[in-house]
């Protein structure tokens, strides 16, 4: 029997039998997820709570919407709630991937979703900043992700079906030489004022490195993630950070997938 023709006998089954469940919608999700097509004033409001190394959680909540969109990109807007500060509009490729300037080249540091997906694909991004601060010579990170299924999720939004993406990767910094003084001497000068002389020299703190973790929970009919978690680890593996976003609410025109 034609495997199709399987999943739609087993589900018409359900339904008479008055059964039909989250597990029998299972069967009859998409085995490929299009890329969405995002319209202008397209919206969704997130609960964020952010958790630093040391334990504390703070809440806050974000809106976020399409100004406007094309076959290559998006401007989405995000503002704070309850905040007197304007909204940050930031261009976005149509996929909800972000760009950087990297020592003179436009690069992708952010890609949770590689469109047209599905269960099993692969992809990557990897990037390395050159002198991103005064302190740091290079600053790198490496992700891998992946598609990995369907599985149910809760938000205060609601419940969905939703395809989770995983991503597991790293990070390293490169520091630059800083002066260390290795002793003093005291002098007079030509006044006879007592002076101090520090001598110096240059000191690299060695390389650290971490770990990244961060999953997705896509769903179509919202065309972007209702849930997502962003941790990342220390050289130790310690928590050094931790970001969960959840959908509260959204207003979205028209299909969630091109046709």
């Amino acid at each position: 029997m034609d495997s199709q023709l399987r999943k739609v006998l087993l589900v018409f089954s359900a339904l008479i039998l008055g059964t039909y469940s989250l597990a029998a919608a299972d069967l009859v999700q998409p085995e490929i997820l299009a890329k969405p097509k995002l319209k202008a004033k397209d919206s969704w409001v997130f609960r964020i709570n952010d958790r630093s190394k040391n334990g504390e959680t703070k809440e806050r909540h974000v809106g976020l919407s399409i100004v406007r969109s094309s076959a290559n990109s998006v401007l989405q807007s995000a503002k704070a709630a309850d905040s007197s500060k304007p909204a940050l509009e930031k261009l976005l490729g149509a996929d909800l991937s972000l760009s950087d300037s990297i020592n003179g080249q436009t690069v992708v540091v952010h890609k949770p979703f590689d469109f047209p997906m599905k269960i099993g694909k692969k992809w990557s991004v990897s990037y390395e900043k050159e002198n991103p601060t005064k302190s740091l010579k290079k600053h790198a990170v490496e992700l891998r992700y992946e598609g990995i299924g369907w599985e149910e999720v809760s938000v205060p939004a609601g419940t969905f079906q939703a395809f989770k993406i995983e991503a597991e990767g790293s990070w390293r910094d490169e520091f630059n030489p800083t002066p260390m003084t290795v002793g003093s001497a005291t002098q007079l000068d030509k006044d006879g004022a007592v002076i101090v002389v520090k001598n110096q020299k240059p000191f690299t703190p060695a390389t650290i490195t971490g770990k990244i973790f961060r999953t997705y929970w896509y769903v179509p009919a919202v065309k972007r993630e209702v849930k997502s978690i962003e941790e990342q680890f220390s050289s130790d593996g310690s928590l050094s950070g931790e970001s969960t976003w959840e959908l509260e609410s959204s207003q979205v025109d028209g299909p969630g997938n091109k046709k």
